[in-house]
């Protein structure tokens, strides 16, 4: 979904507005891509640069850059169980960033694609797992049962197999 000014150019949709949004998903699933090779550093520099480009031409509020935020959070959360899968203790700064990042994400997600998105969903899980990591077990498992499971199943639907990985992680809590 493309704000109807999104560049201040033209106004709405135009070939420069197709052309920056391309290039700031494309720089954001590079920066997936280096959290699965668990290359962070480098994830790092990608999510930064599609973040600037998403807020600096859509805008702070738009849905190019919720999306890219949201997914930013959750770089931020696997780059804490890298670490934490290590052996290492995870940095609390670390925790901090991705409990902000995801915070504020879902708040945008929520304001532009509504509850009924499975990004909303996924966000939720996302906040839940990092609660989970704190220590704070009831806290994650009533975001699950009661945030993040139902609405996974009414965005994805009853035959997608996603809410029945949420609900397996309903259970593990």
């Amino acid at each position: 979904h493309m704000d109807d000014d999104f560049d201040g150019r033209d106004g709405g949709l135009n070939q420069h507005n197709l052309n920056v949004t391309i290039l700031a998903m494309s720089l954001h699933l590079c920066g997936q891509i280096a959290a699965l090779r668990r290359e962070f550093g480098e994830g790092a520099q990608y999510f930064g640069l599609a973040l600037k480009i998403a807020h600096d031409c859509a805008g702070e509020k738009s849905a190019q850059f919720a999306i890219v935020f949201a997914t930013y959070g959750a770089f931020l959360l696997q780059h804490a169980e890298a670490v934490m899968n290590s052996g290492d203790e995870v940095p609390e700064n670390l925790l901090e960033e991705a409990d902000d990042t995801l915070s504020k994400a879902l708040m945008l997600l929520r304001y532009r694609l509504g509850d009924g998105h499975y990004m909303v969903a996924e966000t939720m899980q996302h906040i839940a797992f990092l609660l989970l990591y704190r220590g704070q077990v009831e806290e994650a498992l009533a975001l699950m049962k009661d945030g993040a499971g139902p609405l996974v199943e009414v965005a994805l639907g009853h035959g997608n197999p996603r809410p029945r990985f949420v609900g397996g992680c309903v259970g593990v809590c």
